[in-house]
């Protein structure tokens, strides 16, 4: 069955921030395509990073992830939290931006499971952290029964450097 893309909303950012929220996110697709290009306001890599939906600060996150740079790879689990926290992000004015792509699938629809939940795919593929290329792939799941509206980007403290794009995509079932 093919999918159709759709362009919700997005943004690109002229001068640094401390976080960037999309809101307004409407519950009439299949599935959420989240595409970004990331880059923090500090000299150094970020270890992590977190992304909360409907602005929700509960205890209702969790996920596993693994993770690939030059010779070493590891996995775990996140726990619960709250929020996703996703892994390490380039840093500083000479470092490329981070490619991330975030899938949130039925993130509007009924629920299959009796038990709440939205399931979020992590992607992010960062070309200099440090001296080795980093992949990272992570499955997240949010314990709740709302649509998600909204998402917020918040690299902690550092904040999210100019140039940093974020573009939102509605999935079609076709």
């Amino acid at each position: 069955m093919a999918a159709t893309w759709e362009y919700i909303t997005g943004t690109t950012l002229s001068t640094g921030t401390t976080n960037v929220a999309i809101t307004g996110i409407p519950s009439t697709y299949t599935d959420l395509v989240v595409i970004c290009t990331l880059k923090f306001n500090n000299a150094s890599n970020v270890n992590s990073y977190q992304i909360r939906v409907n602005a929700d600060s509960s205890s209702i996150y969790e996920g596993t992830y693994i993770q690939s740079s030059g010779n070493t790879n590891q996995s775990q689990g996140t726990g619960v939290n709250n929020n996703f926290q996703l892994g390490q992000i380039a840093g500083g004015n000479s470092t490329p931006f981070t490619f991330v792509r975030l899938d949130f699938l039925n993130y509007a629809g009924s629920l299959v499971y009796s038990t709440p939940r939205r399931t979020m795919l992590a992607t992010i593929a960062d070309i200099n952290v440090g001296s080795s290329p980093m992949v990272y792939r992570s499955t997240m799941l949010y314990s709740s029964t709302n649509s998600i509206s909204s998402i917020q980007f918040d690299p902690f403290s550092v904040g999210l450097a100019a140039g940093t794009t974020i573009n939102v995509y509605g999935v079609l079932k076709a």
